[in-house]
């Protein structure tokens, strides 16, 4: 099994992608609130952060 990190997330399309393969996304990172809500909505494994931009 491959562990992937996915910085910029978005909706989770790379996530969404992958199922079903060798890949695991373990942690997932976005800034936006509204696109967090739908990637926790959407993927199958909904671990995600936010993270500010400035910092």
């Amino acid at each position: 099994m491959i562990k992937a990190l996915e910085l910029y997330s978005g909706i989770g399309g790379f996530s969404k992608a992958i199922e079903g393969s060798n890949i695991e996304v373990f942690e997932a990172f976005e800034q936006n609130e509204h696109a967090i809500k739908t990637y926790k909505g959407t993927s199958i494994n909904p671990s995600i952060s936010q993270r500010d931009k400035k910092r």
